[in-house]
């Protein structure tokens, strides 16, 4: 693309500063003609935007992508800060919304539903790390790295197939996220144990047992 003459001196260098002084001097009247103009057809004008995205459907979607892969750290920066600074109410206009708004609660359980159906471990991942945050003792890096392998393994306490990771020292009693205070537990080992030591609730599966 040829570039502007910017001399300042030639004829298409006047045209151009003549046309901009008298832009800047008619700025405010030439808007306000224009605000008239787009409120007395704005049928019109909501027709034209219909039919320019139809036609231009593509270039409009590639741009969009662009501008959104473009800015989108930036984006996510802003709505961390955001939320940050406003996470209580946000938190409660949510609440208050889910509970008075039926419409909008359905559409949210069937978001959980669907997000269960197509991902279910790692939504129970985040219910887990949910409810250790609460009780205080969220699993570290290494006892997350671990988990999975334990969830191959027997059941410490029965020896049946595990599926479950228990808390050796329970929560509740003090017991830690860290890996070493981790074992294997069935569904079934695991709700009867809860929050009990570990040596009274063997001696339960042993007098079971006998």
């Amino acid at each position: 693309m040829k570039a502007k003459c910017q001399c300042g001196i030639c004829d298409r260098c006047k045209k151009r500063e003549y046309d901009r002084r008298r832009y800047l001097e008619r700025r405010e009247e030439k808007l306000a003609q224009n605000r008239r103009w787009q409120e007395a057809n704005q049928e019109h004008l909501r027709e034209y935007r219909r039919d320019y995205r139809e036609q231009n459907a593509e270039v409009l979607r590639a741009g969009k992508k662009a501008w959104y892969d473009r800015t989108r750290e930036e984006r996510v920066a802003k709505a961390r800060a955001y939320y940050a600074a406003n996470r209580k109410e946000r938190l409660a206009a949510e609440r208050q919304r889910y509970a008075t708004d039926p419409a909008y609660r359905q559409r949210r359980l069937d978001v959980a539903a669907k997000a269960r159906e197509a991902s279910p471990e790692p939504v129970r991942a985040a219910k887990r790390r949910y409810k250790d945050r609460l009780r205080g003792a969220p699993l570290t890096p290494d006892a997350e790295t671990l988990r999975p392998f334990l969830l191959r393994d027997p059941c410490s306490y029965c020896g049946g197939p595990a599926g479950e990771v228990d808390h050796i020292a329970p929560v509740l009693s003090g017991g830690t996220g860290d890996w070493d205070n981790l074992t294997a537990a069935c569904r079934s080992c695991n709700a009867s144990k809860h929050a009990k030591p570990l040596l009274g609730f063997l001696w339960e599966v042993v007098g079971d047992a006998a």
